[in-house]
């Protein structure tokens, strides 16, 4: 009975159009994203090429004045940028004579220089970390940090080549996409495939009320489908963006460095424990979706209600990031602070929220607590709503039989 009930439950989620062509959209986006946007190790050479070549021109006729300069006037400004000028030229020798070595030494020192300016007041702030950061100076320093440490951490590598160092391989782009969008678009998949669960079964009633099964197993096999269905998609499309990726810029190594910031402290971790990582809070927080998705059915029957409520607290953290409560607010606490996974696990999303208890430990934390607390609600409606059902059909059966 339970194979033929879970061969149900897949043939109907097989069967439904709106999931095939998600899975579709998904697949053609992914490799979209490979191909379009992520240009060839050669191709991403010449433009860095030309574009630093044209700054550090941009700098010549500065770097002139600021000699003069010191000849009459000695100065902690004037000393940094002609320090900072020499190295953007040791910097354009390694690119142009593709000296991978002298690469890393001089891009180590060019943001040690952006540190030192930065803290003495001598570097002004870029625009978009004034617009798009709360704390614009703490989220500077920390990127720069960043570079600087996976840079030097490269230089312990053997036979680094510059698609690892423009991070072009397979393995790099599939970090950084995951510390952009992947695990949003993901997630939203998964709300997707859950949330017409059961109001799809409203063209099997028959079959339904049929089924010996407590609603509270039939919401456990629903899930089930839904997230191995889900995660079964992502390997499927993973794979195949990764190949893509790889037959260009190759596949990359999976020890290659990731920096972390932890409670006011930089380490390095390594590609594979990043991915790992992340998968186990990438299942942690599908799983909630989906139970919570199942909720929502059971209690309203509408699927673009279920939907509403499950894009809105997915997205809601996007909303609340920029407003002004979050002072008065630990963030730490909510869940959907932890679906932004690869910022998470990088330690990127504390230094925004400038709250170092926003961390990978207290992420499982956080999503497993919650997933009990859905799970307990889960629980208590569905048997209460079965238990309703299966007196009523009692009811019913014994009016006839007086009848």
């Amino acid at each position: 009975m339970r194979k033929a009930m879970y061969h149900f439950e897949f043939m109907q989620f097989i069967q439904n159009k709106k999931n095939m062509l998600f899975l579709l959209l998904f697949l053609l986006s992914t490799v979209f994203y490979m191909i379009y946007t992520v240009p060839t190790q050669e191709e991403t050479y010449q433009n860095h090429k030309l574009s630093f070549n044209l700054y550090v021109d941009s700098w010549t006729e500065f770097y002139h004045a600021l000699v003069k300069q010191e000849k009459e006037q000695n100065n902690g400004y004037t000393e940094l940028n002609i320090i900072y000028y020499e190295n953007l030229e040791l910097l354009l020798a390694a690119i142009q004579n593709r000296d991978i070595p002298n690469y890393i030494k001089s891009s180590a020192n060019h943001y040690r220089i952006l540190i030192e300016g930065t803290q003495n007041g001598y570097s002004v702030i870029p625009e978009n970390y004034l617009k798009n950061f709360k704390y614009p100076f703490q989220q500077v320093i920390h990127d720069y940090n960043k570079a600087r440490i996976e840079i030097e951490a490269l230089s312990a590598e053997s036979n680094i080549n510059f698609s690892e160092l423009y991070a072009l391989t397979s393995f790099q782009q599939m970090r950084l996409w995951i510390q952009l969008l992947f695990p949003y678009f993901l997630l939203l998949f998964v709300i997707l495939y859950g949330n017409d669960i059961f109001t799809k079964d409203d063209k099997h009633k028959t079959i339904m009320k049929s089924i010996p099964v407590s609603l509270y197993r039939q919401v456990n096999m629903k899930s089930f489908i839904v997230f191995i269905f889900g995660f079964g998609s992502m390997v499927f499309v993973i794979l195949c963006g990764l190949v893509v990726m790889a037959i260009r810029n190759g596949w990359g190594s999976l020890s290659l460095p990731v920096v972390r910031y932890i409670r006011d402290e930089y380490d390095v971790i390594s590609t594979v424990m990043f991915f790992v990582q992340s998968f186990c809070l990438l299942i942690l927080a599908a799983f909630l979706l989906i139970r919570l998705c199942m909720l929502l059915s059971l209690l309203l029957r509408n699927e673009f209600i279920t939907l509403f409520f499950g894009v809105a607290l997915l997205f809601s953290e996007k909303v609340y990031q920029d407003t002004f409560f979050i002072d008065n607010l630990d963030v730490s606490f909510f869940p959907n602070t932890y679906f932004d996974i690869g910022n998470v696990v990088t330690g990127d999303k504390s230094v925004f929220y400038q709250n170092n208890y926003i961390t990978f430990p207290n992420g499982v934390i956080v999503l497993a607590t919650s997933i009990v607390v859905v799970e307990v609600m889960l629980y208590i409606f569905s048997t209460f709503r079965f238990n309703r059902f299966t007196l009523e059909k009692k009811l019913v059966k014994r009016g006839k039989v007086e009848a």
